[in-house]
């Protein structure tokens, strides 16, 4: 339905509106920490605040994106909410 509502509007097809969707979320799942790491250019508030941005695109997925960029260091951990700000903490220590 939203589709629809949208090609309408947006006078594209369907198909294009799927790929322009499909590709915003790559670009969301492909963000890593030595990226973000960059983008605040040393600054842990600022690296803590694109976290937090990824946290509210990604909802319930960012632990799972946690968990994974932690394996990517070298720290083999599982992240729920308890444990979030420790393993922000580790990322940033371990990217910087």
């Amino acid at each position: 339905m939203l589709i629809t509502i949208m090609t309408q509007k947006m006078k594209l097809t369907e198909s294009k509106l799927r790929e322009i969707i499909i590709e915003e979320l790559k670009s969301l799942l492909e963000a890593d920490a030595k990226q973000l790491v960059k983008q605040s250019a040393g600054s842990e508030k600022k690296f803590y605040d694109l976290l937090s941005g990824v946290e509210t695109k990604m909802g319930n997925k960012y632990y799972d994106w946690l968990s994974s960029e932690l394996k990517k260091v070298g720290i083999s951990k599982k992240v729920d909410k308890y444990s979030q700000a420790d393993a922000e903490e580790r990322l940033y220590n371990k990217n910087k």
